[in-house]
């Protein structure tokens, strides 16, 4: 819709709740496959997609990964 990923995109965000109605939970596929295709930090992606009003984040990768994302 916006030409980033569904994952940290606020136009998928706006389609879902407000043209759609969805009420329930957003949750991203894995983000370090985001990350990859799109040469990013995982963390990085993790506060586009946060930012853009996902409500939770699927991180799979190591534990320091998932440390940055926390952090």
């Amino acid at each position: 819709l916006d030409g980033k990923p569904a994952a940290w995109s606020p136009a998928v965000q706006t389609l879902l709740r407000r043209t759609l109605g969805f009420r329930g939970a957003t949750i991203t596929d894995a983000l370090e496959a985001v990350a990859l295709t799109r040469h990013r930090p995982v963390a990085s992606t993790a506060v586009l997609a946060a930012q853009a009003g996902t409500d939770l984040l699927l991180v799979t990768g190591s534990e320091a990964e998932s440390d940055a994302v926390l952090r």
